[in-house]
């Protein structure tokens, strides 16, 4: 069993190097980065850095998770943004990426959209998969938020985007 530490910075590790020395310190050999402080938008010479750091001391990143939003109508912003956080689980040599569907949607009113915005992640989802596979790296989803929930929709998305 590999135990894994899913942390990110907060007052008491103000910064992901010191997520690295917490790990170290509790003997947790993998860590995975969310989206916050100095990862809060994807950057990848950050996340090279970070990478010899954690590797000088030991530690890997098992995965990069991701808070995205690509049901919405404008969804190839958060595409090429999410794309870009795939170059930063390349630089973190981590073996995957998981990001949100769509969170929610308390910000919006969705009642009218819920096709379209089905329709938008298929699409998205898709080209996050593919621009992955393309790094090496496997894009992990979970059967979370409205439109996804439960088996039977998550597995109509794995079947629509092969």
């Amino acid at each position: 069993m590999k135990i894994c530490i899913y942390s990110y910075p907060n007052s008491i590790a103000p910064s992901y190097y010191d997520v690295i020395d917490a790990a170290v310190k509790y003997g947790i050999k993998y860590v995975e980065t969310i989206t916050e402080r100095e990862l809060e938008e994807p950057d990848v010479e950050f996340a090279k850095k970070l990478y010899a750091y954690a590797s000088e001391r030991g530690v890997s990143f098992n995965c990069v998770s991701v808070f995205a939003k690509i049901t919405i109508e404008n969804y190839e912003n958060d595409v090429a943004r999410l794309k870009k956080f795939v170059d930063v689980a390349e630089a973190l040599h981590s073996p995957y990426i998981h990001h949100t569907i769509v969170p929610g949607f308390k910000e919006f009113d969705y009642a009218d959209k819920v096709k379209d915005m089905f329709d938008n992640g298929v699409k998205g989802v898709s080209e996050i998969v593919e621009y992955a596979r393309s790094k090496g790296i496997t894009a992990l989803y979970e059967p979370q938020g409205f439109l996804f929930n439960g088996v039977e929709n998550i597995e109509k998305l794995l079947h629509l985007i092969g």
